[in-house]
């Protein structure tokens, strides 16, 4: 965990430094954020309100908003939810499940292909471009969307946390300098 408030898995809750386990279950409280660090070369931004489940190539989103930036060449990766999928081709992207179920797929950098449970389509979604998964139809076709809305979003969330009087911008800053290391190589 490289910065956390209101983390827990399986219910227990987590600072920033602590470990985590393949399969453990996170939840982000409504005010809360997190940013994770994973070994096979991710890293995860956890939005307020956020449930998901750990896998070892994959993170299943029960509720909430993930941002997922992953290294290119360090295998298979994948965020699921009950509509679909958004499988990783080296990049950065978020995947949103909507208070009415529907799933957003957004990409700020690289490609991910974006599939539907019922297997009726597939689309490739590159930098700039998202698709959504309804309840009974293949992911929609690409659009136009801007990467900076969502980094604006995140920017806000940690001016929000930090003007509230909570003190983890040490934690931030580990958890960014973590990821700056991982994402340059060794």
């Amino acid at each position: 965990v490289g910065a956390a408030e209101e983390l827990r898995a399986d219910g227990v809750p987590l600072a920033a430094g602590a470990p985590l386990r393949r399969g453990a279950r996170l939840e982000v409280g409504a005010g809360g954020m997190a940013e994770l660090a994973l070994e096979r070369g991710a890293a995860l931004r956890l939005y307020p309100g956020t449930r998901a489940t750990l896998g070892a190539e994959m993170v299943q989103l029960e509720r909430g908003r993930i941002w997922c930036e992953v290294a290119p060449g360090r295998g298979g990766f994948a965020v699921q939810t009950d509509r679909g999928q958004a499988k990783v081709l080296g990049t950065s992207f978020v995947v949103e499940l909507r208070a009415d179920g529907d799933t957003e797929v957004r990409v700020a950098r690289g490609t991910v292909e974006v599939t539907d449970r019922g297997g009726r389509g597939a689309v490739l979604l590159s930098a700039g471009q998202k698709s959504q998964i309804g309840a009974s139809g293949p992911p929609s076709p690409p659009r136009s969307y801007s990467p900076l809305d969502d980094q604006l979003e995140w920017d806000r969330l940690l001016a929000r946390l930090k003007s509230l009087g909570r003190n983890f911008e040490h934690g931030v800053k580990r958890g960014l300098e973590k990821f700056d290391r991982f994402w340059r190589g060794p």
